[in-house]
């Protein structure tokens, strides 16, 4: 049962880290990856599609 916790809560700190990476990138670097501000979480948490 920690080790589930442990695992998932890692996976959210992952994921809040590239949240704050991609939210500091200008929005032409955004564009250059193909992302808008508005799709940085949607993106990160499913991916892009």
């Amino acid at each position: 049962m920690f080790r589930e916790f442990a695992k998932r809560f890692k996976s959210m700190r992952a994921a809040h880290s590239d949240i704050i990476a991609l939210q500091r990138m200008d929005d032409r670097s955004l564009e250059d990856i193909g992302l808008t501000r508005a799709q940085i979480r949607r993106a990160v948490r499913y991916g892009r599609s």
